[in-house]
């Protein structure tokens, strides 16, 4: 437990941007999925897995902020913002 919260405190305050191409009602075409999360994350150096991210909706499909469960231990949970954006 005490490396779960380590890794939490490194995560904790994380924005991660992702774009995505988006309809005009900001519906994307596709979503972002657990596995597109955790590259985003990892690319940052930072480890976490796919099976460690909440995504209590399913994959996310509209642009905008989002707030992200993350469980890394029964004991240890937080959040992550993830902000989608429209490709240009």
């Amino acid at each position: 437990m005490r490396e779960a919260r380590l890794r939490a405190q490194q995560m904790e305050n994380l924005v991660i941007e992702l774009t995505r191409k988006a309809g005009e009602e900001g519906k994307l075409f596709g979503s972002v999925s657990t596995i597109d999360i955790s590259e985003a994350v990892n690319g940052r150096g930072l480890t976490l897995e796919k099976s460690e991210i909440n995504l209590d909706e399913g994959a996310l499909k509209t642009l905008g902020e989002h707030d992200v469960g993350i469980s890394l231990h029964p004991e240890v949970h937080f959040s992550i913002k993830i902000i989608v954006t429209a490709e240009e």
